[in-house]
C-alpha cells in the first residue's frame, strides 16, 4: 500500500468507522494494517470527533473472532467435512492443507483416522472393449498405446494376453504370420518374449 493510499484512508472518516466499529479491528490493528505508528490512528479519530469502541466491546469481538477461527481450524477433524472436501469436492491433501494453515501430514492423518479413501479409476486398458477397439479396430501397437496412456509397453502386452485380443493374421506383419503355424501357448511365449506385439 503507497504512502498516497494511506493517506486517503486515513482522510476518510467514513472509512475510518467503517474498519472500527462494522469490521470490528482495533486501532492498533488498524494501523498495522496501514504501516503507521498507533498514534496516527488515534489522532485521526480525535480530529474527526469520531467515537472509539469501548475496551470491553473491543476484546468481547476479538474473542468472538478468535473462536470463530479455531472452529474453523479444527473443521478437518470432522469426518463429514472432510468427506465433502476430500471425497465429493476432489480437493487434495495440498489444497485443505493449504486453507488452514496446517502441514499435510496432519490433513493425511485425519484422513486415515476416518478411513476415507478415493476410488482411483481404473487404467483404460482393463477394458476388454477399449483395448479391442484400439489395438485391432484402430490398429495401433502396443508402443503406441502404451505412449498415449502413460504406461509401459510389457503392460499392454500383458493386457491383450489376458483378454486373448489378437490382430487378424491380414494385420499381421510377415515374421508375425509365419508363426502362425506354432501352438497356442508357444505363440504365446514368444509374443511375451518379444516384449509384446507389434
Amino acid at each position: 500500500m503507497n504512502k498516497e493510499e494511506v493517506d486517503r484512508k486515513l482522510d476518510d472518516p467514513l472509512w475510518l468507522i467503517k474498519e472500527h466499529w462494522e469490521r470490528g479491528k482495533s486501532l492498533r490493528q488498524m494501523a498495522r494494517e496501514l504501516g503507521v505508528p498507533l498514534r496516527k490512528v488515534q489522532r485521526r479519530f480525535e480530529r474527526y470527533g469520531l467515537p472509539t469502541r469501548p475496551h470491553a466491546i473491543a476484546l468481547a469481538m476479538a474473542s468472538k473472532e478468535r473462536a470463530k477461527r479455531q472452529a474453523q481450524q479444527v473443521r478437518y477433524r470432522q469426518k463429514e467435512w472432510l468427506e465433502e472436501m476430500y471425497i465429493k469436492r476432489d480437493m487434495t491433501i495440498a489444497e485443505i492443507a493449504r486453507q488452514y494453515g496446517v502441514r499435510p501430514d496432519t490433513i493425511r492423518a485425519w484422513i486415515k483416522r476416518h478411513g476415507l479413501k478415493k476410488e482411483k479409476p481404473r487404467p483404460p486398458w482393463h477394458n476388454r472393449e477399449w483395448l479391442y477397439h484400439q489395438y485391432v479396430v484402430l490398429g495401433k501397437t502396443a508402443t503406441q498405446i502404451a505412449k498415449e496412456v502413460g504406461c509401459a509397453r510389457p503392460t499392454i502386452a500383458a493386457a491383450l494376453w489376458k483378454f486373448g485380443i489378437k490382430k487378424s493374421t491380414a494385420q499381421m506383419p510377415t515374421w508375425h504370420r509365419s508363426l502362425q503355424g506354432g501352438s497356442h501357448e508357444q505363440l504365446g511365449r514368444r509374443y511375451l518374449r518379444t516384449n509384446g506385439p507389434v
